[in-house]
């Protein structure tokens, strides 16, 4: 494992107070990014690469068949949800070789929401044991798991506060608990996929992964790390409704796991907007509905991360 940077080993222990799913429990960090000589928190887009691939896809168990049931049940509770394609983390490993000085790989393949809903958000004794059944049956206690991954953003104003948001009761999981802006990378944006960003019936994920099977995944590979990226711009461009000029390339703090496997990847993006005027975009664009604002109650801007 390389040597953490001490910035971005400090930005996790504090986000823990904010950030929504490990603000009541313990999170596993897959990994943190290692320092450079200027010990320049993240690495770099340029540091970060794709193994795309149907073996990293969700193996299929007996108890699938009650995934429906689950989704269904949801839908009732929050008709906004709707399921659609998603990356899934099967892992990710750090690499050096003389040609470079590190690089962060991760390992994916498809997967879709309403499968996160149906299994890394079952009742405990049935989620663990789907658990117990992938330690047997694949030495990996995440086999039968969707795994999703998403994206968090630390967001920086320019007078040195950070952005985070309540999310609001319309959102599938954990209202009224704070994080920063945050999503998923999104499958359908890359070209040739062929995903749509619904799915409208229970056979879609298998035939985007049927397109899978095939060398033609590795092809995908360089637009999925781009996407990654791009999502973490995305949400925070979308959730706070401010311009995408004012903020810097994202840079990749880390990637952590909750207790029920759902993976992250946590960004660090700098504005050159105050806080104040973050606070009165974000204000203005929910007076009338405008962007993702409706994924949120309201916005804190701490000047600290321990406060």
């Amino acid at each position: 494992m390389p040597r953490p940077c001490l910035s971005c080993v400090s930005c996790f222990d504090a986000c823990k107070t904010f950030f929504v799913r490990w603000a009541e429990a313990e999170y596993t960090l897959l990994f943190v990014a290692p320092s450079d000589e200027k010990d320049t928190p993240g690495l770099s887009q340029e540091q970060v690469v794709v193994e795309f691939n149907n073996s990293f896809a969700r193996k299929q168990h007996t108890s699938n068949s009650h995934i429906d049931e689950i989704w269904s049940s949801k839908l009732q509770a929050n008709p906004r949800m709707f399921s659609g394609p998603k990356f899934r983390l099967a892992g990710c490993r750090w690499e050096t070789s003389p040609s470079c000085q590190g690089r962060l790989v991760f390992q994916l393949s498809i997967t879709e929401y309403k499968d996160l809903v149906g299994t890394n958000m079952l009742p405990q004794e049935e989620f663990a044991a789907l658990q117990a059944a992938g330690k047997e049956d694949y030495a990996d206690r995440w086999a039968y798991f969707s795994n999703a991954l998403g994206c968090d953003v630390l967001l920086e104003t320019s007078d040195g506060c950070f952005i985070f948001l309540e999310r609001s009761a319309a959102c599938s999981d954990f209202p009224k608990h704070y994080q920063g802006p945050s999503g998923h990378p999104e499958p359908h944006h890359i070209t040739g996929l062929g995903l749509a960003k619904k799915f409208e019936s229970a056979s879609e994920l298998q035939t985007g992964l049927s397109k899978l099977s095939g060398t033609n995944a590795a092809d995908f590979a360089k637009s999925i790390a781009d996407e990654l990226f791009a999502s973490a711009l995305d949400e925070t461009m979308e959730e706070l409704v401010i311009p995408g000029e004012t903020l810097s390339r994202p840079r990749l703090l880390g990637v952590m796991m909750d207790p029920r496997g759902k993976p992250d990847a946590l960004f660090y993006i700098k504005t050159s907007l105050t806080s104040s005027k973050v606070r009165e975009a974000y204000l203005a664009a929910k007076r009338i509905g405008k962007g993702e604002t409706w994924e949120s109650n309201c916005i804190v801007s701490p000047s600290s991360l321990s406060e």
